[in-house]
């Protein structure tokens, strides 16, 4: 395994305020910071969604979907597709 996996990344978990673009997609209006965790390098998803249980989100399979681009994980609607939590690298 390479170092980087081991390594401790910090993020910023962010509520968003998303409105509907009319295309089918979400463009954030606001956000706002709920607090910041640290995790490995690995199952990043997995500590997104122990991180939003923490604060009282409980993301359940089959309703939300938790996206993950490279950069930022998003916990969206599975239905429609809107955005409710990001988490943010900090760097």
């Amino acid at each position: 395994m390479s170092k980087a996996k081991h390594e401790k990344l910090k993020w910023e978990l962010r509520y968003i305020d998303a409105w509907a673009d009319g295309e089918g997609g979400w463009d954030w209006n606001a956000s706002y910071k709920v607090c910041d965790f640290t995790t490995r390098g690995k199952h990043l998803k997995r500590a997104f969604a122990r991180n939003l249980r923490a604060q009282g989100v409980e993301p359940k399979r089959g309703v939300f979907r938790i996206d993950y681009d490279g950069t930022m994980m998003e916990l969206c609607v599975r239905r429609d597709g809107q955005p409710l939590y990001a988490a943010l690298p900090i760097s």
